[in-house]
């Protein structure tokens, strides 16, 4: 089967009812000064946004489209998350969005580095079999992500929204 590299934030939810970018990280770092957490590092943010998503502090909403896309792709295709949050974080979103079907891998990305780095990209795709499609909504990261790919000698399809894959 082939593999659908996908981010989350912005892809299959955000923060904001509207998918604003803007208002998803501005509620992220709303909920991170109600919990303590504004000066933080980066992985004691993340717990707290396990926390927050769990206690209702912050809300999940995910896009229509985007969401009935995956789950169509996912008759054909493995899916690999790769977020910036803790991989528990991830499986608890994926699950209240709908997505039951457990996804070949979830990859925290602060685990490798930051995601505009190809570098760390790479040490994500490195574990996997093959990379045929990557979803991701920063445009420096899709670059990023796609140059680690081609790297490796594989050769994914960019996508910066849930493309319907299969019809």
């Amino acid at each position: 089967m082939k593999l659908l590299v996908s981010d989350m934030g912005g892809i299959l939810y955000s923060f904001d009812s509207a998918q604003d970018p803007m208002r998803h990280e501005e509620k992220f770092d709303e909920a991170m000064k109600e919990l303590g957490l504004t000066d933080a590092p980066l992985k004691d943010q993340l717990e707290g946004e396990w926390r927050a998503v769990n206690s209702g502090l912050l809300k999940v909403y995910p896009p229509r489209e985007g969401v009935e896309n995956l789950l169509r792709n996912l008759q054909e295709w493995k899916l690999v998350i790769v977020s910036t949050s803790r991989v528990k974080t991830s499986d608890w979103i994926l699950k209240k969005i709908g997505v039951k079907i457990d996804p070949f891998r979830i990859f925290d990305m602060s685990d490798y580095g930051g995601k505009k780095d190809p570098g760390a990209w790479q040490k994500v795709f490195e574990q996997l079999p093959g990379v045929e499609a990557i979803v991701e909504d920063g445009r420096e990261n899709l670059r990023a992500a796609g140059e680690a790919a081609r790297d490796l000698g594989f050769a994914p399809t960019l996508y910066s929204q849930m493309p319907k894959l299969v019809k």
